[in-house]
C-alpha cells in the first residue's frame, strides 16, 4: 500500500504520517523511557518525530 493510500483511507494528513513513521525507528530504550515518562520536561514527541535521528546513540543523547 502507498503512503497516498493510507493517508486517503485513514484520513491522516501527510506530515502526521511522517511523524508517526519516523517514530518507529526510535531505539528500543528511547521509546522504553518515553512510555515510562522518563523525558526532559520540555519533551514534545511531535517536536521529536520531526527530526528524529536515526543513530540510536544520537537518539538517546537528545532523550537523556
Amino acid at each position: 500500500m502507498t503512503l497516498a493510500k493510507l493517508m486517503e483511507q485513514g484520513g491522516i494528513k501527510g506530515p502526521y504520517l511522517m511523524e508517526l513513521i519516523n517514530l518507529t525507528f526510535l531505539a528500543p530504550n528511547s521509546l522504553e523511557g518515553i512510555l515510562q515518562g522518563n523525558v526532559p520536561l520540555d519533551f514534545d514527541i511531535h517536536k521529536v518525530a520531526r527530526k528524529l535521528p536515526l543513530s540510536w546513540s544520537e537518539q538517546r543523547r537528545i532523550l537523556a
